[in-house]
């Protein structure tokens, strides 16, 4: 007995302006401000480098 094969590729619902009912009742949230983007920052306070002479930069 043979079954059916589904079909390999998914039916596409971006392409067509598919909207979800419940995208409507959904708070977006805002993006971040520079601000917060800046103060959201990771500094690391541990490390300190002193450059070496012994180093030759790139340039």
């Amino acid at each position: 007995m043979k079954l059916r094969k589904p079909p390999l590729t998914q039916p596409r619902i971006f392409d067509g302006g598919y909207e979800h009912p419940w995208y409507k009742y959904l708070n977006k949230p805002k993006p971040p401000s520079k601000e917060a983007v800046e103060k959201a920052k990771f500094k690391d306070k541990t490390f300190h480098w002193n450059r070496d002479n012994n180093i030759r930069s790139r340039n």
